[in-house]
């Protein structure tokens, strides 16, 4: 294993792994939301994120719009009713 690879893998594996994990996905489903805005799963995935991330002001942003795009029982709008209702899931994304 090169040098460059070993730096890698010791940044995924050390402590700001999940740190690493969430911007990640942030980006993913900001590029995706980019192609696809209204896609209702997305939205609570991504306001899901953002809230477990600490930033609730865009968390609440995203959930309101899955509410809007998908209202319907059966739909997202249950799930992001109850993704909104977890503030504890902050912690896990939060900095050392």
């Amino acid at each position: 294993m090169n040098t460059q690879s070993q730096s890698l893998w010791k940044l995924l594996t050390g402590p700001a792994a999940p740190l690493i994990v969430a911007a990640a996905c942030a980006l993913a489903y900001a590029n995706a939301l980019e192609t696809q805005p209204d896609h209702p799963e997305l939205l609570l995935n991504s306001g899901s994120l953002l809230l477990a991330s600490g930033d609730a002001a865009r968390a609440e942003l995203q959930l309101a719009r899955a509410l809007r795009v998908a209202p319907t029982p059966g739909s997202c709008a249950s799930s992001a009713n109850a993704a909104s209702q977890r503030p504890a899931a902050a912690s896990r994304f939060t900095p050392p």
